[in-house]
């Protein structure tokens, strides 16, 4: 494990960060819902956006910038339609990710400091690690890692989508394997869930003093 400096640290966190990652259907949320039950507290990148997504900030943007309308009468936003078009609209996905992503660093932070200080390390479940560069300003990076075919079958099955979505949803990630092989740790996640609680026990008794 890295120690990095305060100041090379993620939004200059004060405690060492162990970053987990993976990509769709890999078992992240399984591994991370695994580790909580060990009393461990995670932070969720995925929760902190759908925070910012909440405001009126968003909203108002998405109503002028979206080409298709995603804003419901009622102001629920249409995650399902809004996920199409992010994925198939490389403009719009590039600029919502780019406001998103600026309000990111202020509710990472407000959450830390709900972590309790007993907790030596901030665990981040954070999907787009690699994507956008933040493995050199983490302490140690976890990825949770499947084959491919396992990966579009999970996919699939989940989120009742076509094998065409899965595919192109996937290729404007960086690949599993690719992430496999930059990280500090992987978990393996082809077989059971009962093999990957075994696995995550593994890493759990590794890593426990700075857990």
């Amino acid at each position: 494990m890295k120690r990095l400096s305060q100041k090379d640290r993620l939004h200059q966190c004060d405690r060492p960060i162990i970053a987990i990652t993976g990509g769709i259907g890999s078992g992240k949320t399984s591994f991370c819902s695994i580790l909580r039950s060990f009393g461990l507290e995670i932070i969720d990148a995925d929760a902190l956006i759908k925070n910012i997504y909440q405001s009126q900030e968003i909203r108002d943007w998405l109503e002028v910038n979206s080409p298709q309308k995603v804003i419901n009468s009622d102001h629920p936003i249409n995650f399902k339609l809004l996920r199409e078009i992010f994925f198939s609209n490389n403009f719009f996905k590039n600029q919502l990710e780019e406001i998103l992503y600026s309000k990111l660093p202020a509710q990472f932070l407000s959450k830390c400091t709900m972590v309790s200080q007993t907790q030596k390390s901030i665990l981040y479940d954070v999907p787009l690690l690699y994507e956008k560069k933040l493995e050199t300003s983490v302490d140690l990076v976890v990825v949770v890692y499947c084959e491919y075919e396992i990966q579009i079958k999970r996919m699939m099955q989940r989120d009742h989508i076509s094998r065409q979505l899965a595919e192109n949803i996937l290729g404007q990630q960086m690949s599993l394997k690719q992430k496999k092989d930059l990280a500090d740790e992987v978990i393996w996640n082809n077989e059971s869930l009962e093999t990957l609680k075994e696995n995550v026990k593994l890493f759990y008794l590794k890593y426990k003093d700075i857990l």
